[in-house]
């Protein structure tokens, strides 16, 4: 296996344990370390955008339940219809980040927080 191909396998199973969380939520969180890990063997091949999408997928989840949990404390049905956003959003950017990597793409990550 060549290192692109481990790179990318890397990545894949990123969105696999990004995808397991909705069952098994600790899963979200390893694919998160495992990001951190791998990042340096992505730099300068197009996964490495995946690494970020990835990550910042992982930070803006975290964030957005963290908001909602505050907002849960005052207003109880509005946190719930911002928990589904956020599952809605986690959804979509797996399955475009998953896509666009089964096709060799790059995906636009542009607010690369880590």
């Amino acid at each position: 296996m060549s290192d692109q191909d481990q790179v990318k396998r890397n990545a894949q199973i990123v969105y696999i344990l990004q995808a397991a969380s909705f069952v098994v939520g600790i899963t979200f969180i390893i694919g998160f370390i495992w990001d951190v890990l791998k990042k340096d063997e992505a730099k300068g091949s197009f996964t490495e955008s995946h690494i970020s999408w990835q990550m910042n997928t992982f930070i803006y989840a975290i964030l957005g339940m963290v908001v909602s949990y505050l907002v849960a404390m005052v207003i109880p049905s509005v946190a719930y219809v911002l928990y589904v956003a956020i599952a809605v959003m986690v959804i979509i950017r797996i399955a475009k980040g998953w896509m666009a990597l089964n096709n060799d793409q790059t995906i636009e990550a542009t607010h690369v927080v880590i």
